[in-house]
């Protein structure tokens, strides 16, 4: 088990009769605690000619979480097996993602509220499905036939008529609420006219359970100023490039799930902003 942390006091990871535990030292009484799906965003918002980034959690589908106690105002809260649900999230160039995972909030009865999002690696194969077989632009008889099968998805076509540049895009959206950072993956891109094909497969990073531990009150319009919460820990710690690598702002993909919505589009080009498309749904389980 590896644990961030941006608390004050230590926090621990126990194994005890075959359970498994994080304790947080010196948290004292709690009003409450819940567990639920987390999630960590950071968006931008405009201020003036500066844009800023914002970064905020917010913990859904909550219910009561069991913890105990003890005279140290240590906290311990059980990893139940959802806990071994694994993650997905994105980090795009510019510093905007999300992620989601199984969570909990410790609402103390002094001192601030405490976020524990629980990150784990897929250990499944995954399942993937397309909601149409075939992407097609009849103007141009231009056709791709789109297949999945052992968790990924191929493609397969032709494209014809008057097209610039054909490409097959892979669109990542968050199932989250009011929120609009989302990834275009180009999966295969073809110049003029001819034969077009891609293989797409989900991301699957292989890492050792992480505890994240931070306050919300922490976050907000300043997720650039050291000491604040972003998504750069994790990120880092799954392997993004960091600071002052020549990577640092690609795309960056934590990792694939059922939290996503995801579509897969054939868009022709013709230029001058011409361009028509055809696309379907895709589900990843």
């Amino acid at each position: 088990m590896h644990l961030i942390s941006y608390l004050k006091t230590p926090i621990g990871y126990v194994q005890s009769g075959g359970t498994e535990y994080i304790t947080v030292e010196g948290v004292g009484r709690l009003k409450e605690a819940f567990k639920g799906r987390g999630i960590l965003s950071t968006s931008l918002q405009s201020r003036g000619r500066n844009p800023i980034l914002n970064s905020q959690f917010d913990l859904q589908q909550m219910t009561p979480a069991e913890y105990s106690s003890e005279e140290s105002g240590k906290i311990s809260v059980e990893l139940e097996a959802q806990f071994k649900s694994p993650c997905c999230g994105i980090r795009i160039s510019t510093g905007e993602g999300y992620i989601i995972s199984p969570a909990f909030r410790l609402d103390p009865t002094e001192g601030q509220n405490i976020a524990l999002m629980i990150l784990a690696a897929r250990s499944s194969p995954y399942n993937v499905a397309v909601e149409k077989s075939v992407l097609a632009i009849s103007k141009d008889e231009s056709e791709v036939t789109v297949t999945s099968d052992g968790g990924e998805i191929r493609c397969a076509g032709t494209i014809a008529g008057q097209t610039r540049t054909a490409r097959i895009i892979l669109n990542r959206k968050p199932k989250i609420p009011v929120y609009r950072a989302q990834l275009d993956q180009t999966v295969s891109e073809l110049k003029g006219q001819g034969q077009i094909g891609a293989v797409w497969r989900p991301v699957a990073r292989s890492f050792e359970q992480l505890v994240f531990a931070f306050y919300p009150w922490k976050m907000g319009s300043n997720a650039l100023m050291p000491g604040t919460v972003n998504l750069d820990p994790i990120t880092n710690y799954l392997g993004a490039p960091g600071i002052g690598d020549p990577d640092e702002f690609d795309d960056f993909v934590i990792g694939d799930g059922p939290e996503v919505n995801y579509t897969l589009t054939l868009r022709i080009d013709r230029g001058l902003e011409r361009h028509d498309s055809d696309e379907t749904g895709v589900t990843v389980a």
